[in-house]
């Protein structure tokens, strides 16, 4: 009995999913969770990238690790259903500069992520100390190719 009912809801919940996917039109929003975002990825090139497999993902945790007095837990995730997408800047001379996901959309053709950096103000203050930001952002597996966009902070 138990059982059975276990499976009519896992049954309804996937169907549920896969007609909101369907749903989807061309230019329409995609849901996103940011997983991750800190200064110090400790990866000194800048890196745009979609992460499809457990091994990928296992690289970027274990590199962001790396020094750290409290590790980040490697996110579980069904890779089959999702992907993870990692915006890493680079190394930067200043704190305070982080890389935010604003919005993803799927145009038909590609899924665009929109992302923005935000940087310290020439009247603020920020700690002169070398820095990798970066965000790991959760996406449904997309259908097509991933591109990036930067949108301009307005101030």
């Amino acid at each position: 009995m138990f059982r059975n009912l276990t499976l009519l809801f896992l049954g309804l919940t996937l169907s549920v999913q896969a007609q909101q996917m369907s749903n989807m039109k061309k230019g329409d929003p995609v849901e996103f969770e940011v997983i991750m975002q800190d200064a110090q990825s400790n990866n000194k090139r800048q890196d745009f990238s979609l992460i499809s497999s457990s091994s990928d993902l296992l690289k970027v945790v274990g590199m962001a690790n790396m020094g750290r007095a409290k590790s980040y837990k490697l996110p579980q995730v069904d890779f089959a259903k999702y992907s993870m997408v990692f915006i890493n800047l680079g190394e930067q001379n200043s704190g305070g500069i982080e890389v935010h996901v604003k919005k993803v959309v799927d145009t038909g053709s590609e899924w665009i992520v929109y992302y923005q950096i935000d940087k310290p103000g020439a009247d603020e203050m920020a700690t002169t100390v070398m820095t990798t930001p970066f965000t790991l952002v959760r996406i449904p597996r997309p259908g097509s190719k991933v591109s990036f966009e930067e949108i301009t902070a307005q101030r």
